[in-house]
């Protein structure tokens, strides 16, 4: 196989990889997602194995002993084994338009895009964090007419950080995008109608505190 530049797994079979190399951690986002868990636990596997042979990421042999690609396991190795998750999610309406995980070890990490079943995973780095981070806003710069406060609900998007090292309690942030310009909640502070008002904040305050929960600190 060539050298690896992404890895795209459904649910069932992060699952099953997770399972057949003993993985210590899969976040269990992903076994949610999984169409049919009671029949993944019955172990009626054939679907999952030919999936996988049919990329490239696994071969079978004539008495059915399975291997996965070695390149392939050392690429998704923090999906099971990162001691520190983060995540990012882009909500338009009420459903999540973009969503990413990112799975961090100190000398190799990925990110992981997907809000159904589907999973693309790949290389990822602070830097590379950041320019995603950029990409998804849309922004390039502060907009100087910009209201200084708006409400939740007026907000264009809302943006979700999480972060969670692992055995601890996730920290869960969100942001507002509006007008060109980022907005954080007050401190749970509401009005007469029980609406979540937000101020403004500079791009470059946004981008800070987003990296720090991103990058676990």
């Amino acid at each position: 196989m060539d050298l690896l530049k992404e890895v795209v797994l459904t649910a069932e079979e992060i699952y099953y990889i997770g399972k057949k190399i003993n993985g210590r951690f899969l976040d269990y986002d992903y076994i949610a997602s999984m169409a049919d868990f009671g029949r993944i636990r019955n172990m009626k596997m054939e679907e999952i194995v030919d999936s996988l042979v049919r990329k490239g990421y696994a071969e079978e042999d004539l008495f059915g002993n399975v291997d996965i690609d070695p390149q392939v396991l050392d690429f998704i190795y923090p999906v099971y084994n990162s001691i520190f998750e983060s995540e990012l999610s882009v909500i338009e309406g009420a459903e999540p338009k973009i969503r990413y995980k990112f799975h961090i070890m100190d000398d190799q990490s990925v990110a992981v895009c997907g809000t159904g079943h589907e999973y693309r995973i790949c290389r990822s780095d602070s830097r590379s964090r950041l320019e995603l981070l950029r990409a998804l806003t849309g922004i390039q710069q502060d907009a100087g007419e910009a209201p200084s406060e708006i409400t939740m609900d007026q907000a264009e998007n809302i943006l979700i950080t999480k972060g969670m090292w692992i055995g601890t309690e996730a920290a869960v942030y969100l942001y507002g995008i509006a007008n060109e310009a980022f907005y954080a909640p007050d401190k749970v502070q509401t009005d007469e109608n029980n609406t979540v008002r937000m101020h403004r904040i500079s791009g470059n305050v946004f981008e800070k505190q987003v990296m720090q929960v991103l990058n676990g600190g």
